[in-house]
C-alpha cells in the first residue's frame, strides 16, 4: 500500500548505514513495508515519528482512504502534497552545489525509471564506477510515488527526495550548472509526451544530451512496438494505427503515434550521442526516424562475468529446454506456459525456467522453476537440472539481451525467434538455431518442431560441429550483405 501514497519527502541514506526508522525494521535499502490491517497502520504511525520532519503521506487510493487514513493515524494532512521542507531543500541544493564544485568536468544527470532490469543494473554498475573514482552523479527516477525521485549519489552516501513535478525538480538542480543529460529509459512516467521538452531544458545551451535506447520508448508509448495483443508485427513508424501505439495523458487528451514522435524528434536531433546496443536496434529507430541515419552509435555491452561452458549429458533419457531470465509477458510468458502444457504429453521431454515468472502466469506443475539466479550460475544450474538445450522466448525485439549471450557462451543449442537482437546473435552462433517468428502463427508449435531438429539430443551420438565460438560482447556485429 505505501507505494499509493503521495506526498514529498527526504531521506538520507549513507552505504551500508541504516535510516532513521532502522529500530522500527526499516533501512537505508529497504522498500516500504506493505502494510492492510491495523497493526500496520500502528507501525507506520510509529515510523512516521521516527523519520524526518519532511515526510508527508498523501494517499490517493480512491474516495475515503484520505480522510480514513488520517484519522487511523492521528495525523493532519493538506490534499495537496506540500512543498518539501525548506530546511531539507537547502541541504540538497548545498550538495548539489558542493558535487558540482568537485566534478571533474560535467556531473551527469540520469533520467531512469522504478521498474529496475537490464537498464537499471546497467546504470548502477556506471554510477558504481564513479562513485569508486570519488565522482558523483545525480539520478531522476521516474514512476514512483511522486513524480521524480532526485538522487544525489555521492561517495560519502546518497541524498534522496521526491518531487512532484518538474519544475520543481528543475529548481532542485539549479547548482550544477555543469551538467550532461543522459537519457536511460523513464517507462512508467506519468505523463512522458513532457520529457523530451524536459530534457531540453535541463540541457540549455551548453550541456551535451545522450540517449540510449534500452528500449523503443522514444519511437512508440508501447515501447517493446508491441501492437494490440502483444504482437509484433515489425519496425514502428508513424503510419502504424494499432491503439497499442497511442496514450492518453493525465488531462484526458489521447496522443496518437504521429503525435508522439514529433514531441520525441527535437530532443533527439540535439543529442550529442544516440546509443543503441545491437544492429537490429539500429534499423529499427531509423525505421523511425530516418534522420538519424548515420548519427547513431552501435555500442553492444561488455560483459561483466564469464560463463563456463556446459557439456550435455547424452545418456540421459529426457531433453530439458531450459528458458533463461525473468519472464514478463513480452519475453513470452504466456508461451512458456503453453509450451509446458504442451510438454506434458512428450514423455522424454520437459521445461525448466531458470528465473522467474510474471505472477499473472502459472507454469503446470510438470514444469521445474529455480527463482532468482546470479550469471555466475547458470552454467551450474545448467548441470543441476540437467539442461540439453535452451530457449529464449522473446516475442519482442530485444535491444541486446543479456540471457541470449548468456545461453550461447554455455555452448549448448540455443533456440531463439529470429527477432531483434536475440535473433540476431542466435543467427550468428554456431550453435545458435532461429526459429521463424509469424506474428499470428503457432510459436508454441514452431519452437518444438525446431527442437526435434536439433543436435546432440539424449540417446543419439553427437554429429560433427565447430566448437562454439567467443560471444562478442562489446563489438558491434558486421552486417549481413
Amino acid at each position: 500500500m505505501f507505494n499509493r501514497f503521495r506526498g514529498v519527502y527526504m531521506r538520507y541514506a549513507a552505504h551500508h548505514k541504516p535510516a532513521a526508522a532502522v529500530s522500527h525494521g526499516l533501512g537505508a535499502a529497504t522498500r516500504w513495508l506493505p502494510f492492510d490491517h491495523g497493526t500496520g497502520l500502528r507501525f507506520l504511525r510509529d515510523a512516521l515519528g521516527a523519520l524526518p520532519a519532511a515526510l508527508c503521506w498523501y494517499l490517493t487510493r480512491g474516495p475515503g482512504w484520505k480522510a480514513k487514513v488520517k484519522t487511523r493515524l492521528g495525523l493532519t494532512m493538506d490534499e495537496r502534497a506540500p512543498p518539501p521542507d525548506p530546511q531539507w531543500t537547502q541541504q540538497l541544493i548545498q550538495a548539489l552545489g558542493k558535487a558540482a564544485a568537485c566534478a571533474e568536468g560535467r556531473v551527469p544527470i540520469y533520467l531512469a525509471h522504478s521498474l529496475g532490469g537490464g537498464a537499471d543494473q546497467h546504470l548502477k554498475r556506471e554510477i558504481d564506477a564513479r562513485l569508486a573514482k570519488q565522482q558523483s552523479a545525480v539520478v531522476l527516477r521516474f514512476g514512483g510515488a511522486l513524480r521524480v525521485q532526485v538522487e544525489l549519489c555521492r561517495p560519502e552516501g546518497r541524498l534522496i527526495a521526491a518531487a512532484p513535478d518538474l519544475a520543481l525538480t528543475h529548481h532542485l538542480l539549479a547548482p550544477l550548472t555543469k551538467r550532461r543529460i543522459i537519457y536511460s529509459c523513464a517507462v512508467g512516467d506519468s505523463d512522458p509526451l513532457t520529457l523530451p521538452q524536459f530534457m531540453l531544458d535541463l540541457a540549455g545551451k551548453d550541456a551535451e544530451i545522450e540517449i540510449r535506447f534500452h528500449d523503443y520508448f522514444p519511437v512508440s508509448p508501447s515501447y517493446c512496438l508491441l501492437d494490440k495483443g502483444d504482437q509484433y508485427r515489425g519496425p514502428v513508424t508513424a503510419a502504424r494505427s494499432d491503439p497499442a501505439h497511442q496514450i492518453t495523458r493525465p488531462d484526458g487528451n489521447l496522443v496518437c503515434l504521429p503525435a508522439w514522435q514529433a514531441a520525441w524528434r527535437p530532443v533527439l536531433k540535439a543529442a550529442a550521442r544516440l546509443l543503441v546496443y545491437s544492429n537490429d536496434s539500429h534499423d529499427h529507430v531509423v525505421a523511425a526516424f530516418p534522420e538519424l541515419s548515420g548519427r547513431i552509435s552501435i555500442t553492444p555491452h561488455m560483459p561483466t562475468w564469464e560463463t563456463a561452458r556446459v557439456t550435455p549429458d547424452l545418456t540421459q533419457d529426457r531433453m530439458v529446454i531450459g528458458v533463461l531470465g525473468n519472464i514478463a509477458p513480452q519475453k513470452g510468458a504466456a508461451l512458456i506456459c503453453d509450451l509446458a502444457h504442451r510438454l506434458r504429453a512428450q514423455p522424454h521431454m520437459s521445461l525448466a525456467l531458470i528465473g522467474t515468472l510474471d505472477p499473472a502466469f502459472k507454469l503446470p506443475r510438470s514444469a521445474l522453476t529455480h527463482g532468482p539466479y546470479h550469471p555466475e550460475e547458470i552454467a551450474g544450474l545448467a548441470r543441476r537440472y540437467g539442461i540439453t538445450c535452451w530457449l529464449i522466448p522473446s516475442i519482442w525485439p530485444e535491444t541486446f539481451s543479456f540471457t541470449t549471450h548468456e545461453a550461447l557462451a554455455t555452448g549448448l543449442p540455443v533456440m531463439s525467434f529470429d527477432i531483434g537482437a536475440q535473433g540476431d546473435a542466435t543467427a550468428r552462433a554456431p550453435n545458435g538455431y532461429p526459429i521463424s517468428f509469424m506474428a499470428d502463427g503457432d510459436l508454441p508449435g514452431a519452437v518444438l518442431d525446431r527442437v526435434r531438429d536439433l543436435p546432440c539430443r539424449p540417446g543419439q551420438s553427437p554429429p560433427e560441429r565447430c566448437p562454439p565460438r567467443h560471444i562478442a560482447y562489446g563489438h558491434a556485429l558486421p552486417r549481413s550483405p
